[in-house]
């Protein structure tokens, strides 16, 4: 067998393998922190007093988009703190997460 750079046919190939592997394997490894999460702290003005007060936080869920086996999605599940009740509503058993009706300023 010819080598090419010092390297056979097997050997690249082996090499090939293991990069492809992985390749395909680390979206998995790198999602393992699903779990963690994050809190927004917007700096805002201390006379500042908002309409509406929604705790959202993002999970992960396996739920039925098609036929067939349960999908894998992030989805923003939430409350009302403080507000009009007709701004959130909650979408039960969608990935789509809740409506969230609110007027700018």
């Amino acid at each position: 067998m010819k080598e090419l750079f010092g390297i056979n046919r097997r050997k690249f190939l082996a090499k090939v393998g293991a990069g492809a592997a992985v390749t395909m394997i680390w979206p998995f490894f790198s999602s393992c922190d699903s779990q963690s999460s994050t809190t927004a702290k917007p700096e805002l003005s201390k006379d500042f007093q908002p309409d509406v007060d929604l705790e959202l936080k993002a999970v992960q869920r396996d739920l039925s988009i098609l036929s067939g086996p349960k999908t894998k999605v992030w989805v923003y599940e939430g409350k009302l703190i403080k507000g009009n009740k007709e701004a959130f509503k909650p979408l039960e058993g969608s990935y789509l997460g809740p409506v969230i009706k609110v007027r700018k300023g």
